[in-house]
């Protein structure tokens, strides 16, 4: 991460509001980067760190992002909400109403693009799961299906006689009551999205690299899958190519 994001910034907040949660970013001016949480709620966070600049991205209620800049207004701090453009950097956006892709899935296909390979796929594994094919340096679309949380609650939901419980399953296996079934069964989603995934982005190259990033990493089986790489820095890398 730190060779992505020392290159020209200075005192410079990166902030990454979630559904979830929100996470953040330092850039100093030496080069150090430090991971922290939400700038809202731990208002020292940019006195302690002396930012004099703040770059958002956000998929929460517009009443986040105008808090946030009233927040730096008044604090005399440069402040820029990045979305979703119809292209960037050369990178054009797959969806005809480019407005309706998430500006956190825009900043993984911006963060994929700036990348030498040719043909990545980007994974993030949350809430719901998103997949999206970066090709010649071109978003050419993706999927979104439910996490394995929001999996487990339809089914609880929706049908009479399904019940859970909250353990994350560390393998693949054939449950033997309802709860291990649905917990294997909802894993064993995630992996699947992946793989079929590969399947179709092999048509346009069979060289894949894979990035996966998001809080439910441990539910793939990262053995299986050829040329994969975990980081959780990708909305930064993304959004740091706009400094």
């Amino acid at each position: 991460m730190e060779g992505k994001l020392v290159s020209e910034a200075r005192n410079l907040l990166l902030v990454d509001a979630g559904n979830t949660s929100v996470k953040s970013c330092v850039v100093k001016a030496n080069g150090e980067t430090i991971r922290l949480g939400d700038p809202l709620r731990d208002r020292d966070l940019i006195n302690t760190n002396k930012i004099s600049r703040v770059l958002l991205v956000s998929v929460r209620a517009q009443s986040y992002s105008e808090n946030l800049q009233q927040y730096c207004f008044d604090k005399q701090i440069r402040f820029r909400e990045v979305t979703t453009s119809e292209s960037a950097f050369g990178t054009a956006c797959a969806y005809e109403n480019y407005q309706t892709l998430g500006v956190d899935r825009w900043m993984m296909i911006l963060a994929a693009a700036a990348r030498p390979e040719d043909t990545i796929l980007v994974m993030s594994i949350g809430t719901a799961m998103t997949l999206d094919l970066v090709h010649n340096k071109q978003h050419l679309g993706g999927w979104i299906a439910p996490g394995f949380d929001l999996a487990k609650s339809a089914l609880f939901q929706k049908t009479a006689n399904v019940f859970g419980n909250a353990d994350y399953p560390n393998h693949n296996a054939f449950g033997d009551n309802t709860e291990s079934c649905v917990n294997f069964g909802c894993r064993a989603q995630v992996n699947g999205l992946l793989k079929e995934g590969i399947k179709c982005a092999e048509e346009y190259s069979t060289k894949l690299k894979i990035l996966v990033c998001g809080g439910g990493i441990s539910l793939l089986d990262l053995s299986e899958f050829d040329d994969i790489e975990v980081n959780e820095n990708l909305i930064f890398e993304g959004l740091m190519r706009f400094v």
